[in-house]
C-alpha cells in the first residue's frame, strides 16, 4: 500500500505539523512586473467579465494576490487570478502604470504537497501538483460555467485516480470527494463524468465551448454516438429537443414494427400495436387538462375555434369507436 507524508491536498484530513511546517516553506510574495507574468497553458477556465473587474480594481484596488509559479527564467505562470492578471493588464494597457507592479504568491508547487507510492516515491509529479493549485485556487468569487467544472471535475478525477491506482486509501467514493472540493453535488459530478466517458470528441468540444449546458451534454452522451452525431447538427440543444429526438426515434421504431406485423400477418392486435397504445395514452393525458378545476374564460373567437375543434375531435373518436366496435363483432 502506498503511503503519504507531507500532506495537504484537498480535505482528506491528512495534514499534520510537518505539512504545516513545509507549506510554510512553499511561498513567498513579491511585487512582480505584469509583464514577467504569463498565462498558464494548462488553465482552461473561461475568463469573463474583465471590463467590470477593471473598474473595480481600478476604484477599489486589488482585493487578492495573483499565484504564481517561478519558471526559473525570469517568467512567472499563473496558477490563479487571470481574470485579475488580464484586468491588471489592461489596466496598464490604458495608461494606468501603478498597475505595472503586482503583489504576487510565488509558490513552490512541488512542496505544496506529497504522497509517496510503497517505495518512497513521490506519487503527484509536479505537473500534477500544479493542476491541483489552478483547480483549487481559481475561486475569487467566480461563476463557474458548465464548461469550468467539466475542466475542474476532469482533472481532479485524474489525480484522484493516480493516487487509488498507487494505493492512496481515498477516504469516500471518488466523485463524493471531487462533490466536496467543488461544492457541487455528487450527482452533477456523475453527469460530467459521463459526458467525458461517454459523449463523443464533438459533444465534449461544445461543452467546453459552452455551447451546451451540462443537462442536455448528459443527456446526449446516453444516446449511440451515431444518434448523438445527429442531434448535434441542430441549433441549441437542450434536454428537451433531445426527448423529442427520442420520442420520434421511438415512434418510428414502433410504426416499423407495426408495419412488419401487418406485413407478415395480414391483421395486429391492436393491444400489441406500441403506435396505436401510444396515442389513446397520449389522448388520456391530454383530455386530463379538461377535466381539471382550473377556471378557464375564454373570448368568443378562442371558444369558437374550441368548439370547431372539439366537434372535429369527437367526429374522429366516434369514427374510431365504430371501426373498433365492427371488429369486435
Amino acid at each position: 500500500m502506498g503511503r503519504y507524508a507531507k500532506v495537504d491536498l484537498f480535505n482528506l484530513g491528512l495534514s499534520n505539523d510537518e505539512t504545516a511546517k513545509e507549506k510554510g516553506q512553499s511561498f513567498r510574495i513579491e511585487r512582480l512586473s505584469i509583464d514577467s507574468i504569463i498565462p498558464n497553458i494548462k488553465n482552461e477556465y473561461s475568463i469573463e467579465g474583465i471590463e467590470e473587474l477593471k473598474f473595480s480594481i481600478l476604484h477599489n484596488g486589488l482585493k487578492q494576490n495573483l499565484e504564481v509559479k517561478d519558471n526559473g527564467n525570469g517568467t512567472y505562470s499563473l496558477l490563479s487570478g487571470e481574470r485579475r492578471y488580464t484586468a491588471l493588464k489592461g489596466l496598464v494597457d490604458d495608461g494606468y502604470e501603478q498597475f505595472r507592479l503586482a503583489p504576487c504568491l510565488i509558490t513552490d508547487v512541488s512542496k505544496s504537497c506529497s504522497f509517496l507510492d510503497e517505495n518512497g516515491k513521490e506519487i503527484l509529479t509536479n505537473d500534477d501538483k500544479e493542476m491541483l493549485s489552478i483547480i483549487t485556487t481559481n475561486a475569487e468569487g467566480r461563476q463557474y460555467t458548465d464548461a469550468d467544472r467539466a475542466f475542474q471535475v476532469r482533472e481532479l478525477k485524474k489525480i484522484y485516480t493516480k493516487l487509488a491506482e498507487h494505493g492512496v486509501k481515498l477516504p469516500g467514493k471518488m466523485s463524493q470527494l471531487i462533490a466536496n472540493e467543488l461544492d457541487m453535488s455528487s450527482t452533477q459530478v456523475k453527469r460530467y463524468n459521463y459526458v467525458e466517458t461517454h459523449g463523443t470528441d464533438e459533444l465534449k468540444e461544445k461543452l467546453q465551448n459552452n455551447e451546451i449546458s451540462i443537462g442536455a451534454a448528459n443527456d446526449v452522451a446516453h444516446l449511440s454516438h451515431a444518434q448523438q452525431k445527429e442531434i448535434l447538427q441542430k441549433r441549441n440543444v437542450t434536454s428537451s429537443t433531445v426527448k423529442a429526438h427520442a420520442e420520434k426515434k421511438e415512434k418510428k421504431k414502433a410504426q416499423r414494427k407495426d408495419s412488419s406485423v401487418l406485413k407478415d400477418n395480414k391483421k395486429i392486435l391492436l393491444q400489441k400495436s406500441e403506435t396505436f397504445m401510444k396515442c389513446i395514452q397520449d389522448i388520456k393525458d391530454k383530455s386530463g387538462i379538461i377535466n381539471s378545476d382550473w377556471d378557464i374564460e375564454l373570448d368568443k373567437d378562442d371558444f369558437e375555434i374550441l368548439m370547431i375543434r372539439t366537434k372535429t375531435l369527437n367526429h374522429t373518436l366516434n369514427e374510431i369507436t365504430q371501426l373498433i366496435r365492427t371488429n369486435l363483432e
